[in-house]
């Protein structure tokens, strides 16, 4: 059982057992190790993931189940606010230049936003990595292609772990499914 610390790469996942979370119970919640968000306030790092879902009660084993796998939405912005916050306070003053001179691509959903698939997640009360997370490989899993990571990490999306299977839920019934579609957020 790996205990240590984070790598980029590592997966981990948690089976839930919820009947109030119908799309989610006894499937899969499967933690991809992104990054780690750097900070003096804990005196450590918080690990940064991408979420997939399982299939119905299936724990997929290989890499290419887990690449198979759907990633779960964790925020949307805006596509004319991409490049707020990349002093962590401020927008560019000029970011049609920047976004020319850096060659940026930059992939707008079907509502015209810019998707995350990035959290932080708040473990800052265990000294590594939480129990109720069993570790299941390191695999190198391909990113989202229409992922916008922002351009500081204090806008990654912060979730603390207790709150978090319940957060993941409604970030996944509010943005992967059709609510986003039907609405016009």
């Amino acid at each position: 059982m790996k205990t240590k610390k984070w790598e980029i790469g590592d997966i981990y996942y948690f089976k839930v057992n919820d009947p109030q979370l119908e799309e989610f119970n006894n499937r899969y919640l499967i933690f991809i190790v992104a990054d780690e968000w750097r900070t003096n306030m804990y005196k450590k790092n918080l690990p940064i993931f991408r979420v997939k879902l399982s299939e119905k009660e299936k724990l997929p084993q290989t890499k290419e189940e887990i690449e198979n796998l759907e990633y779960i939405m964790i925020d949307f912005i805006p596509y004319a606010r991409r490049f707020w916050g990349t002093t962590g306070h401020e927008a560019l003053k000029d970011p049609l230049k920047y976004e020319k001179e850096h060659n940026l691509v930059f992939h707008k959903n079907k509502c015209g936003y810019l998707t995350e698939y990035q959290v932080v997640v708040d473990t800052k009360y265990t000294k590594s990595i939480p129990k109720w997370m069993t570790y299941l490989n390191h695999f190198d899993i391909t990113p989202p292609n229409d992922e916008f990571i922002p351009f500081t990490q204090w806008n990654i999306r912060y979730i603390h772990s207790e709150d978090l299977i319940k957060k993941l839920y409604e970030c996944y019934y509010y943005l992967n499914g059709e609510v986003l579609l039907l609405s016009k957020w």
